[in-house]
């Protein structure tokens, strides 16, 4: 016999008989009305091994060697894949009954123990509603003030918001508000994120956002997100006089508006000034007078 062939022979006795067992699952968060799914690879060469699984603490399904397994409770559906030989991989998943946010527990945990060696290995996955009935408004003319809602979401909902400037994508926001209400099951959630701009940067900002349940509290999440998108155009102020003639009769009461449009409209600040004496006159949006002498 070839001298490397023995080592090889050597090698996977040794590892038949000291490596006896390894099991390795994998499991998702489920959307609501979506079956729950665990995967499972069992790699044994113990002919007296078995294989138990659990489901939120309920025995669902055994597995024993010569490679077979038997499900407990029959809303419960087995898919075995190339099981000629170890590794061995298995595939469970309901059946008719879905995965329902208000009849299961918030928190699903898989359980799956070897028999013989006693090892055990534990998936935790977490029934989520992904956003819907989403909407975007824009609140203002003199910034980015972007107000999100989401009237049906669970885990509260998380916002991602990207901005693109005269399309080209600018930056991500960093801070956003949020406001949650529960309902029955759910959540109700609101982001808000806001950015001050200058005049040198009116144009034409797209606002992207994905709201998507906060399921782990962490950034991953975004991929059981929902896109939702909004145009906001700042354009450049100008002034308009309302009510403001060229020419006056003395003692005729004047009430003259300047309206300053567009971007910087709602915080502006006005100042009237007397050309004629360079004083100020009025701070406010209206000037009202009458005229009883040539120097007003």
């Amino acid at each position: 016999m070839n001298y490397y062939m023995v080592i090889d022979f050597l090698v996977i006795f040794w590892l038949r008989i000291f490596c006896v067992s390894e099991v390795n699952i994998a499991c998702r968060h489920v959307e609501e009305m979506s079956p729950v799914v665990i995967h499972i690879l069992w790699e044994t060469y113990d002919s007296n091994d078995s294989l138990v699984v659990y489901e939120n603490t309920s025995l669902i399904m055994i597995c024993i060697i010569p490679f077979f397994c038997k499900l407990t409770n029959s809303k419960w559906v087995l898919q075995n894949k190339e099981n000629s030989e170890p590794p061995y991989k298995i595939e469970v998943h309901q059946g008719t009954a879905l995965a329902q946010r208000n009849l299961v527990p918030k928190i699903g945990e898989w359980e799956v123990i070897d028999v013989v060696t006693l090892k055990k290995e534990v998936c935790r996955y977490q029934v989520y509603v992904k956003a819907v009935e989403n909407q975007c408004l824009s609140l203002s003319k003199d910034e980015i003030n972007i107000f999100c809602t989401t009237k049906r979401v669970y885990p509260k909902a998380k916002c991602i918001f990207y901005i693109s400037y005269n399309g080209q994508r600018a930056f991500e926001f960093e801070n956003v508000i949020y406001s949650h209400k529960n309902e029955t099951g759910y959540s109700v959630s609101n982001c808000n994120a806001i950015k001050p701009i200058q005049l040198t940067e009116i144009g034409s900002y797209r606002v992207e956002a994905i709201i998507y349940p906060n399921i782990s509290n962490d950034k991953s999440d975004v991929v059981y997100g929902t896109n939702i998108s909004t145009e906001i155009i700042f354009k450049s102020p100008y002034i308009t006089l309302v009510n403001c003639p060229t020419h006056v009769k003395k003692y005729i009461l004047i009430d003259c508006e300047c309206v300053l449009n567009e971007f910087g409209s709602t915080n502006v600040l006005y100042s009237w000034i007397n050309a004629s004496t360079n004083e100020s006159i009025s701070n406010s949006n209206h000037l009202r007078f009458a005229v009883d002498n040539y120097n007003t």
